[in-house]
């Protein structure tokens, strides 16, 4: 096709989907790539397949949660080093500043969510009791606030 071509009319999409509609075409369309996908290696025989998204939600609900915990904790450290940076000296940790020195990343396959979810949660607990009972004048502050309620 040409650069200047405009592609194709929007109905030639509604007139391919009314004819995958029509005699079961669509099922022997999904059939046929079934049968290439199992050819490769793809898909196994008689193997279960998922039909499913809910272990897929559930996996997307625990990084959510996981990278909300770790920006709240992230921000409220900062807050935290903006109004009081030497009273954080005996609390922060080598594993704190990889956990939370920088913004969250996930990449494509995080290694044990419920874990660091777990682990995120302690190390807010603690920080949230040693801000309670050392610091109180911060307790206030916007970012820690959050990290409270979340």
């Amino acid at each position: 096709m040409e650069l200047e071509d405009p592609g194709f009319h929007h109905s030639v999409l509604a007139d391919f989907r009314e004819r995958l509609a029509e005699e079961g075409q669509a099922d022997k369309l999904l059939d046929l790539a079934l049968e290439k996908i199992r050819a490769v290696g793809l898909v196994r025989e008689r193997g279960r397949q998922r039909t499913d998204s809910t272990h897929v939600l559930a996996a997307v609900r625990d990084l959510t949660r996981l990278e909300l915990v770790t920006e709240a904790m992230r921000a409220a450290l900062e807050e935290l080093a903006r109004r009081a940076p030497h009273e954080l000296v005996g609390l922060v940790t080598d594993d704190w500043g990889k956990r939370y020195g920088r913004a969250a990343r996930l990449g494509k396959n995080p290694s044990k969510p419920k874990t660091r979810i777990k682990d995120a949660g302690e190390d807010v607990r603690l920080l949230l009791r040693y801000v309670h009972r050392y610091l109180p004048a911060l307790h206030d502050g916007e970012q820690v606030q959050a990290l409270r309620q979340i």
